[in-house]
């Protein structure tokens, strides 16, 4: 998210007029399209229609076209982006300088078709002298449903191309259907469901909050806020004195937004370094955040960024 929005606030309006102007539609006709395209008639929230719209406006991607559409669970939302959308931001990045796929000469059956044990995708940026490389197993990645039934092979390129693409140009926050079902089945979902309680952040918490932004410190902040439940953000947020709110929340958000685009860029250079072998970039990175940051970018970046931090500390001792 951009900002800190809480169950209290109304939409932003100049976020939804901007957006709006951008594909030349009114502000309050678009909120009810989106509702029933993006979100498909499903009841929502004020923090869900912001949530989509903020990473659809920072991913320049196209809600009523289906470039990215809302997968609803539980009170939370989860940016679903699908493959046009996956090949927009890819092409329209600047460094973007080609994209190959290599394919296994073993094959496997899949409901009565022959699929390929691994598919290969290889993208070429400009600023790099060697292409990313990323290779997915067709067992690991395989569905018994839908279109992996009519186009496997399809699918399986899908999936090999966005993974390539996450890592090579650390897109974040943003997830496949497939991504998106198995997150709401794992429940590793944030719940924005307004919900009522007394005493939802203690003292060490508060004083937590507020040391972050004295300190200006914008990912450790992020990491924080994002690792926290939704109902205590808000009540964190909205607990500046009177005199102090209005300021107090501007800080706050800005420092936010300071923070993902902090935690994009560690992400980006951790995924390119894993992909390039080099262990003393990560060595170095590493040690410039704090051990929770290292635990909330081991679960974006994988097993392998894992493994080789454990090496490192080992290392170390």
């Amino acid at each position: 998210m951009s900002e800190l929005v809480t169950t209290e606030d109304k939409p932003n309006r100049s976020l939804t007029e901007a957006f709006a102007g951008k594909y030349g539609v009114d502000a309050d006709k678009m909120l009810h399209t989106l509702t029933q395209t993006a979100f498909r008639g499903a009841k929502i929230t004020t923090e869900q229609m912001m949530a989509l719209i903020v990473v659809a406006d920072q991913y320049n991607l196209n809600p009523f076209t289906k470039e990215i559409y809302a997968f609803p669970d539980k009170g939370a939302i989860i940016p679903v982006v699908s493959v046009d959308g996956w090949s927009r931001i890819m092409n329209s990045n600047p460094e973007m300088d080609g994209i190959e796929f290599e394919y296994s000469p073993e094959t496997v059956d899949h409901h009565g078709k022959k699929c390929h044990e691994w598919i290969d995708c290889l993208i070429y940026r400009k600023d790099r002298s060697r292409p990313i490389k990323v290779r997915e197993y067709f067992d690991e990645v395989k569905k018994d449903s839908g279109p992996w039934k009519s186009h496997p092979n399809r699918m399986h390129r899908h999936k090999t191309e966005i993974q390539c693409a996450r890592i090579a140009f650390g897109f974040a926050g943003i997830y496949d259907h497939d991504e998106a079902e198995r997150i709401a089945e794992s429940f590793n979902v944030v719940d924005v469901t307004p919900v009522e309680v007394d005493n939802t952040f203690n003292d060490e918490q508060s004083a937590f909050y507020h040391q972050l932004i004295k300190d200006d410190n914008g990912i450790e902040f992020y990491v924080y806020m994002t690792t926290l439940p939704e109902i205590v953000r808000n009540d964190l947020h909205n607990s500046w004195p009177k005199g102090h709110k209005v300021k107090g929340k501007d800080t706050a958000n800005a420092l936010y937004v300071k923070g993902r685009e902090e935690y994009e860029k560690y992400t980006h250079i951790f995924a390119t370094a894993l992909t390039e072998g080099d262990t003393v970039t990560i060595q170095e990175c590493a040690s410039e955040l704090s051990e929770q940051t290292i635990e909330y970018l081991s679960k974006e970046l994988g097993d392998e960024f894992s493994s080789v931090i454990m090496e490192l500390k080992k290392c170390e001792e």
